[in-house]
């Protein structure tokens, strides 16, 4: 369940639009600089979304293999959304979900993982099963989010603690549209920063906004010397809205306050959506379907590329169970609610975990996380880090032929000419002729692979000269201890 299908005649005009938008805000960015960056992901099956399901008895198992599953794609960290009204002091399950989030951030910890909490309020929603908080007053909201604060500083001890973020969906969500209002948004941020004086030791306290909601929340937050890092969520990428999320981090970091994204991903609404304000769960259904996976990829790499050259701290991709499987697409699909699209999906990644296997866009997190992540030594440079990258997932792909020749088809389109410009900066000639083009190395180059071939351990590969034809087929020769590679890479 995890190719790729053609994109719907409905959603072409869509996936064109949030392409573009994605490209775009990629072709500006800088070459990334490897730094300390944590990469991270949403640890779903113990988002407080889930209600009573998280008191089954096979949910912490499922949880615990989830965290293996992601530690295996190299993710170091994990986000976990806790929302009023769990653990709230007039919850009738408090205990029992206090016991389940205490066992939780034990598991995480015994995997050497960073654990950011995030503590808003639970989305009313068909797809979740939400209902509405009905008869909510401010008064009432704000002593429940102190203390449901002190509970998880206090209780599960946290390394990051989000306390308030999106302050436009908060509103909305509880009907307190008093929320939306800046100056009562940061009342209730100092209330709760007062309530957790006494519990926050060894914990970074936070607070942020989404890439939708204005950036003076984030400039009001950057001023506020108990919080120690501004939060930021990043989902709609049309109206500018990408640009508006660089506005956010340079301004924060303009005024000296470490940056995270608690949560991050392609959010699959055009710009008319946007204005129009549509409900966000028959927008996450669309995610479901293997056709938007080398969207993805484009989105999660400009993300990572754009996070690393911005020195951000720690970045946490939402929709995880992606990582790990789609589910193909019929038009039988279209007479399913969202909430059963996502429960197909659900099942699909839970299949594929269980069987220790990844999707496409688990493969491209992995070998960015391995191409990002700082190595003992010199830093590299941009090129030596996008041919990790190449290599790796090389790697993880590669096959024996009938011939017993190796070759790898990349499960996402690259333009082969964009990566040029920053894989081999040293190249001494360049000629183009057509669509074909041919460059060649001073030297060859002596790199250490790991074992291709099923026996033989590390052998050094020489890099010889490259022929490409970039509107189809990049080929790239090698020699392996005498045999000759083929590597194939489908092309834009």
């Amino acid at each position: 369940m995890n190719s790729q299908t053609e994109v719907p005649f409905r959603y072409q005009s869509l996936y064109r639009q949030l392409e573009r938008a994605v490209e775009a805000f990629a072709y500006r960015l800088p070459d990334a600089q490897t730094s300390a960056l944590c990469f991270g992901a949403e640890l779903l099956p113990a988002n407080a979304h889930r209600g009573l399901a998280l008191l089954r008895p096979d949910t912490r198992a499922g949880v615990a293999l989830y965290l293996d599953a992601l530690r295996a794609l190299g993710v170091r960290g994990v986000k976990v959304a806790i929302g009023y009204p769990i653990l709230s002091e007039d919850d009738p399950h408090r205990d029992a979900y206090l016991a389940f989030y205490r066992d939780i951030a034990r598991e995480v910890r015994r995997r050497g993982m960073r654990l950011l909490v995030g503590t808003g309020v639970l989305i009313p929603d068909e797809t979740t099963g939400v209902r509405s908080h009905v008869g909510l007053t401010i008064e009432r909201y704000r002593e429940a989010r102190r203390q449901i604060a002190r509970t998880i500083a206090r209780e599960l001890q946290p390394d990051y603690l989000t306390i308030a973020n999106e302050p436009t969906t908060e509103a909305r969500a509880t009907g307190l549209g008093q929320l939306a209002d800046m100056n009562e948004y940061m009342r209730l941020v100092r209330f709760m920063l007062d309530g957790l004086a006494d519990v926050r030791a060894g914990i970074r306290v936070g607070a942020g906004a989404g890439n939708w909601e204005a950036v003076e929340f984030v400039r009001r937050f950057a001023k506020m010397d108990e919080l120690a890092y501004v939060d930021v969520h990043i989902y709609p990428v049309t109206l500018g809205l990408l640009d508006r999320a660089a506005e956010m981090v340079r301004l924060a970091r303009a005024r000296g306050k470490p940056v995270i994204i608690g949560e991050a991903w392609l959010y699959k609404a055009s710009a008319l959506e946007l204005m129009g304000n549509v409900a966000p769960g028959p927008i996450f259904a669309r995610d479901v379907f293997s056709y938007w996976a080398p969207l993805d990829q484009k989105f999660i790499e400009a993300i990572t590329r754009w996070a690393s050259a911005e020195g951000v701290e720690f970045l946490s991709f939402f929709w995880s169970k992606y990582f790990f499987a789609y589910v193909d697409y019929t038009p039988a699909h279209e007479r399913l609610s969202p909430a059963q699209l996502l429960g197909l999906a659900d099942a699909a990644a839970a299949e594929n975990i269980l069987r220790g296997e990844m999707s496409s866009t688990g493969a491209r997190y992995r070998a960015l996380i391995a191409a990002y992540t700082p190595r003992e030594g010199p830093p590299a440079r941009a090129s030596e880090r996008s041919l990790r990258l190449w290599q790796r997932e090389w790697n993880s792909k590669t096959r024996a032929s009938p011939q017993g020749m190796l070759s790898l088809r990349f499960g996402q389109p690259e333009d082969v000419r964009v990566r040029l410009q920053h894989l081999y900066p040293e190249i001494e000639n360049w000629w183009g002729t057509g669509r074909w083009f041919l460059y060649q190395l001073p030297t060859p180059k002596l790199i250490r692979k790991q074992n291709l071939t099923g026996g033989r351990g590390p052998q050094p590969v020489h890099l010889w000269p490259v022929r490409l034809y970039t509107g189809f087929l990049a080929r790239w020769y090698v020699a392996l201890a005498g045999e000759e590679i083929s590597e194939s890479v489908e092309t834009a």
